[in-house]
């Protein structure tokens, strides 16, 4: 049985396509697919993939075997979303080596009542905080730090995507308060960045929703400066060559801005 294979199906990425695993580098993926489908450790749909009732109880014996720890993937609610969350992931790490800092990537947080696919924050220098003793209250490990929320659309709903600013709003206030004026700028009283970026599959729908943001979104945004709202497709995200140093050489070439910050 392929082990390495199966192993990838965790908690954080519970959904593959024959693609993507060979994007992250998988080799003998027809060979490894027919024998895991073969046992029925492996569901489908759409060409997708997540593991079955007997896959995530083989998956608990292997992470046992190997010390891994890993928790097994549940079959995902929407299978495209959850494929498009572990696409994100791919071509964040191919993109961005962030040198100098610390990558941390959230999948699927609760963050108090607000769900994004994703949440990337971004330790700059972070050699140049290391005596900073952050609050108590900072649970999220957010001083000091630039930080970006995906939140994946698929079809244009202005209500919903409302709705989403209007949490991420209620995120960034409570934030506020956690950390005490460390939210905003950090311990030598420089900008930290929290961009809310909507991921699309394509060119079009972005610039579409931009169009579409950007007559009701500017108003819920300017109390939560620096903070920003940009659409982002994921098309374009895979033409970014690899390797670039740090985030900010990404995200703003491929992103299109709705609000920013004055």
């Amino acid at each position: 049985m392929r082990e390495d294979l199966l192993i990838r199906f965790s908690q954080d990425h519970p959904c593959w396509s024959k693609e993507l695993l060979r994007r992250a580098g998988e080799t003998l993926l027809d060979e490894g697919f027919d024998e895991l489908l073969e046992q029925g450790l492996l569901v489908q749909q759409n060409n997708l993939y997540c593991l079955s009732d007997l896959g995530r109880k083989e998956f608990e014996r292997i992470s046992a075997e190997l010390y891994l720890y890993e928790t097994p993937g549940r079959e995902p609610l929407d299978f495209k979303r959850c494929a498009m969350t572990t696409e994100l992931w791919l071509e964040l790490e191919r993109c961005n080596l962030q040198k100098w800092g610390l990558k941390r990537y959230l999948f699927r947080p609760e963050l108090n009542n607000f769900t994004p696919d994703l949440f990337l924050i971004i330790n700059y220098d972070f050699e140049q905080y290391l005596d900073f003793k952050p609050p108590e209250q900072d649970e999220l490990k957010l001083a000091n730090t630039d930080r970006f929320i995906f939140v994946i659309v698929n079809n244009i709903n202005i209500n919903e995507e409302l709705d989403v600013i209007n949490k991420f709003y209620n995120f960034i206030i409570e934030q506020r308060v956690r950390l005490q004026g460390r939210f905003d700028l950090d311990c030598h009283e420089q900008d930290s960045a929290t961009w809310l970026i909507f991921l699309t599959e394509t060119q079009e729908l972005a610039i579409n929703l931009q169009r579409e943001l950007k007559n009701f979104a500017c108003n819920f945004i300017e109390p939560l400066s620096p903070a920003e709202i940009w659409t982002m497709p994921l098309e374009s995200l895979r033409a970014c060559e690899t390797g670039r140093e740090v985030i900010w050489e990404v995200l703003p070439e491929f992103a299109l801005p709705v609000c920013r910050a004055s």
